[in-house]
C-alpha cells in the first residue's frame, strides 16, 4: 500500500465524520475512534475512508481487514458497541438482548448501515489509543508533521485538538441545524458520550444538560429537549462509572417514550 498523501489525511481531517445514515432519527456522537497505535493500520484506515463523510460500518471495516467485527456468526464485539446496542434497541423498543448473540446479530445487520436508523459520528476524527497526550501516535507527530507542513499542528496532541476541535465543533453545529430545517426534520435523539468532553457537547447544542436521568452515581447522565430533538450526555459507556448494559437499554426505552408523548401531542394539538 502507498503511502497516505498530505491530501488524503486532510480531507479524512476535515471531512470524515462517520457511519451510517446522516438522515437517521437518532445520532450517537463520541470522542474519537480507538485504534492501537499502529501506523499501517492508520494510513489503512485513511487510504481507504474515501470522500464520503459518511462510511457503511460494515462495508468499510472489510476494506480495512476488521472483517472480525461484521462477519457471518460470531463477530468480534467491542465493549463499546455492545452498550450503544443494548441503548439502540431500547430506542427501538426492542426487548433487552439477554443473549450476546441478540447483540451481534444487530451489530452485522443494523449498527452504523448506510441507509439504517442510526448514525454514529466522532468529534475528533483521527484514531488514538487514547485521549492521553503520551499515547499520541508515533505516525501523526514523528512523521506527518515533519513530513508535511501544512499538518504540523499533529506534533503535539494538544495543538491538534487546538486546531480541530472548534471547526469540527462549528460542522457537526451546522449539520444539525441544516437537518433540522429539512423536511424530514434532523434526529429525534442525539446521545453524547465522554463527559470528559461535556463543555464541546454544551457548544454544539448550545446550551448546557439540565435534567438528570437515573442514579446520579452511575453514568453521570443528563439531558435536554431542543426543538423536536431530544439530547443526552453520559460517561463514556466503556469507561468508569459508565451505564450497564440493561442500564444502556431502559435510557433507549426512556427516550423512545419521550420522543413517543411528543409525537400523540403533536397529534391531539
Amino acid at each position: 500500500m502507498a503511502p497516505v498523501t498530505c491530501k488524503e489525511i486532510e480531507r479524512y481531517i476535515w471531512t470524515s465524520y462517520g457511519y451510517g445514515n446522516v438522515n437517521a432519527d437518532c445520532w450517537i456522537i463520541g470522542m474519537e475512534q480507538h485504534c492501537d497505535g499502529d501506523g499501517k493500520n492508520i494510513e489503512r484506515r485513511i487510504s481507504k475512508w474515501g470522500s464520503k463523510p459518511f462510511q457503511d460500518l460494515k462495508t468499510y471495516h472489510q476494506s480495512i481487514g476488521g472483517i472480525q467485527y461484521c462477519k457471518d456468526g460470531e463477530p468480534t464485539l467491542p465493549r463499546t458497541w455492545s452498550k450503544l446496542i443494548c441503548f439502540l434497541k431500547g430506542l427501538q423498543g426492542e426487548p433487552y438482548p439477554e443473549e450476546r448473540i441478540d447483540i451481534k446479530k444487530f451489530q452485522k445487520q443494523q449498527l452504523g448501515t448506510r441507509h439504517g436508523k442510526n448514525c454514529l459520528l466522532e468529534l475528533l476524527p483521527l484514531p488514538s489509543p487514547s485521549t492521553k497526550p503520551a499515547n499520541w501516535p508515533r505516525i501523526y507527530m514523528r512523521k506527518w508533521a515533519k513530513q508535511y507542513p501544512r499538518l504540523s499542528f499533529l506534533k503535539e496532541r494538544e495543538t491538534y485538538e487546538r486546531m480541530v476541535r472548534p471547526k469540527r465543533i462549528r460542522k457537526i453545529q451546522n449539520l444539525l441545524n441544516r437537518l433540522s430545517k429539512s423536511p424530514a426534520g434532523g434526529p429525534r435523539v442525539v446521545l453524547f458520550y465522554g463527559k470528559g468532553f461535556e463543555e464541546d457537547w454544551n457548544k454544539i447544542v448550545g446550551k448546557k444538560f439540565p435534567e438528570r436521568w437515573g442514579p446520579e452515581r452511575r453514568g453521570n447522565v443528563t439531558y435536554l429537549q431542543k426543538g423536536r430533538t431530544w439530547f443526552v450526555s453520559t460517561n463514556h459507556v466503556a469507561g468508569r462509572g459508565s451505564l450497564k448494559k440493561r442500564e444502556c437499554h431502559e435510557l433507549g426505552d426512556f427516550l423512545r417514550r419521550k420522543v413517543a408523548s411528543d409525537a400523540k401531542n403533536k397529534t391531539e394539538k
